[in-house]
């Protein structure tokens, strides 16, 4: 019976590495990268050396990768990972006193995949069976898609939006801004824009959360409100031109 598991990870140039020990193996997953984006490929190589005396005979090899729970990953829960791809090395294997195996592995990540927030991460999950908790893992750094990075960068440079937080959801990926001090921007409280990466486009749902004063009842009183405005966006678009105009629109409305 292989023994308990103690793990490692080290961050180095364009390489990440993770070791896990369960005895007598030694288990080294290597990741071309640090982090990625949505949408790449993240590959590696996965070995395993029999550090014991005799003879192993391993089973359900693989590298899986899978979406953690932060605080249940670090309350070591059994239901801390949801497993979303396996990827096998061999379904039977014999190891003999100190020899080694080694295996090529690869993820294409889904346009849509999540991305790391305060709340989860994706994981790289290593070693024999699907049992999270006999494995080792390794936290993956991912990043909104290149076009969303785009977006929430001209939102900020070019119209002075302050990004407060981000984070993945059921609609995607959803960031929030504060507006700019600027006159014209005084009755938006807040803006959360959901992005969903699309196979030629980018949709962009804007969520406003207004403030305006109400003189209808003879006294002044502060109403607050919700406007939504959708979007497709593809790479000919005029980035600037398409955010100025739905801005230009809720002013207007």
């Amino acid at each position: 019976m292989l023994g308990s598991v103690s793990e490692k990870f080290i961050k180095g140039p364009d390489t990440l590495k993770g070791t896990s020990f369960q005895k007598p193996l030694e288990l080294k997953l290597i990741v071309d990268g640090e982090s990625w984006y949505q949408g790449d490929l993240i590959q590696g190589t996965f070995e395993v050396k029999n550090q014991g005396a005799t003879e192993v005979t391993l089973s359900e090899l693989g590298v899986l990768l899978a979406q953690g729970d932060l605080k249940k990953v670090t309350e070591k829960k059994a239901d801390a990972f949801k497993i979303i791809s396996p990827h096998p090395i061999a379904a039977t294997l014999k190891l003999e006193p100190q020899g080694e195996t080694k295996a090529q592995w690869r993820f294409q990540l889904d346009p849509n995949c999540p991305v790391n927030d305060t709340r989860g991460s994706l994981y790289l999950l290593y070693g024999q069976g699907t049992t999270s908790t006999s494995l080792g893992q390794l936290q993956l750094t991912i990043l909104p898609s290149k076009a969303i990075h785009k977006f929430i960068d001209t939102l900020q440079i070019e119209f002075r939006f302050v990004k407060k937080s981000i984070k993945f959801t059921k609609a995607g990926v959803e960031v929030k801004f504060a507006p700019p001090s600027a006159k014209g921007f005084g009755s938006i409280e807040s803006l959360v824009i959901q992005f969903q990466n699309m196979p030629e486009a980018l949709h962009v749902k804007y969520i406003f959360a207004l403030k305006t004063i109400d003189m209808m009842t003879g006294t002044m009183q502060v109403v607050k409100t919700q406007r939504e405005y959708e979007q497709e966006l593809n790479s000919k678009d005029d980035l600037q031109k398409a955010i100025d105009g739905i801005l230009e629109q809720n002013k207007k409305s």
